[in-house]
């Protein structure tokens, strides 16, 4: 691969090799053509292989050297070296960023530094990888390469609202159910207020209240001792004060009110305008949240009011999301249901233990995933 010549010499040297400052400069960079004056006694052997170093590729990039001299503090960042050669990149490089504070793989921060070197020059950068925020320098390292950005590294992100969530706020006697035998003939408030006792949101004497009724509707039934959900409200109020509702409602409105039976006809409209005035109602009254969970399909002998109850989903969904009034977070538990029809209701309405405890899991997870009365 080399010739040389006695008083000049004419080098060709195709692999990517450091240059070696033995024998006064008698090899030189990769593709590198050059004539020069070589004496007798200064490179009178052949290149050993103690004479080529490989130029080290990492997850962090590849590094290709120049002419140069190397920068040891290694706070270069990113595709080629213009000065310096470049070592072999430490191992474990700090990444910029915080996992728990957000950053992606798009975005990161300069590396460590090499630690089998002591003048390297800057490393490249993985292809995937952005700008961000600066890394940090492994412990060990003297000097060398700026590594490559980690591929998780990353500077920014959105802010985790689990850090920002303000608790111990909001009373458990200041969170209430409101709504039918969905929750007054199951275990749903039970189930609620453990997981909150168990995240230690409230104490382990205390439990959240309900004010749910047997056969209740939204729309009051004229001449019914049942009371209808906004009178349930009331009540509630009137015992004390509330700051979180936890709802259903809807279902005896279709099953013994027939509507929406024929599509989102007046009758069917006038189940959403109560909840929306209800919603104002709330905001007067000092609440500031309300977890609506809705019904997973009826099925068995609520099979009859399965279309009525496919006009009103969406309908109620549109209400609670456009709510101003209140923060109103809504929740379908059709998902959790799918395929557990069997064991999580009884009748094809109400549910069973494992159903009610289905539903509590989902109502909690809405809770604290947007930091209500934790």
């Amino acid at each position: 691969m080399y010739k040389r010549i006695s008083t000049f010499g004419l080098f060709v040297s195709y692999p990517r090799a450091r240059r070696s400052v033995r024998n006064t400069a008698c090899i030189f960079d990769g593709m590198t053509i050059a004539l020069f004056v070589l004496t007798m006694a200064g490179c009178d052997t052949e290149p050993t292989k103690s004479d080529f170093e490989t130029v080290s590729t990492s997850d962090t990039g590849t590094a290709v050297a120049a002419t140069g001299s190397g920068d040891a503090s290694g706070a270069a960042v990113g595709g080629t070296t213009t000065s310096g050669t470049a070592g072999t990149t430490a191992v474990n490089p700090a990444t910029g960023g915080n996992s728990t504070t957000g950053g992606n793989a798009t975005a990161g921060g300069a590396g460590g530094t090499d630690a089998s070197s002591s003048s390297d020059g800057a490393g490249g950068v993985v292809p995937v990888a952005g700008a961000g925020g600066a890394g940090g320098v492994v412990p060990d390292a003297s000097a060398g390469d700026a590594g490559g950005v980690a591929p998780n590294a990353g500077a920014g992100g959105e802010e985790n609202p689990a850090d920002t969530c303000v608790k111990g706020e909001i009373k458990a006697s200041e969170v209430v159910f409101v709504g039918t035998s969905v929750i007054a003939a199951g275990s749903i408030l039970a189930d609620t207020s453990a997981l909150a006792r168990q995240a230690g949101t409230i104490n382990a004497n205390e439990s959240y209240r309900s004010y749910a009724v047997v056969g209740a509707q939204l729309i009051p039934n004229v001449g019914s001792p049942i009371t209808p959900i906004p009178s349930q409200f009331m009540q509630a109020v009137a015992e004390g004060p509330v700051k979180v509702i936890l709802m259903e409602g809807g279902i005896n409105d279709l099953l013994w009110g027939g509507r929406c039976q024929n599509g989102y006809d007046p009758t069917c409209s006038e189940v959403v305008s109560t909840v929306d005035t209800l919603f104002a109602q709330m905001k007067t009254d000092g609440v500031t949240d309300v977890v609506y969970f809705f019904y997973p399909d009826p099925t068995g002998s609520g099979a009859r009011i399965k279309d009525a109850m496919d006009v009103l989903r969406p309908e109620m969904k549109k209400a609670c999301d456009e709510e101003t009034d209140v923060r109103c977070v809504w929740v379908d538990q059709r998902e959790s249901w799918e395929g557990h029809y069997d064991t999580y209701t009884f009748d094809g309405i109400h549910p069973t233990g494992a159903g009610s405890q289905a539903a509590a899991n989902e109502i909690w997870a809405a809770m604290v995933a947007n930091c209500i009365a934790q």
